[in-house]
């Protein structure tokens, strides 16, 4: 640090910038084009399948009686 002059330490610190800059650019294009969406479907369970198939016997029941 001693042997660097004040113009040449910030014009490396001044590069340096500049190639984060750069990179954090670069990374943020390459996120952006490989983004992926998905769908998701809901699945019935037999859990769920059964409990609905008992109310509606039940409602069926309910109204022949």
């Amino acid at each position: 640090m001693t042997s660097l002059t004040t113009t040449s330490l910030f014009g490396k610190l001044r590069e340096h910038e500049l190639e984060i800059n750069r990179l954090n650019v670069q990374e943020s294009e390459d996120k952006h084009v490989r983004s992926v969406a998905l769908k998701a479907a809901k699945h019935k369970s037999e859990q769920e399948s059964s409990d609905e198939s008992e109310e509606e016997n039940l409602s069926l029941l309910s109204k022949n009686f």
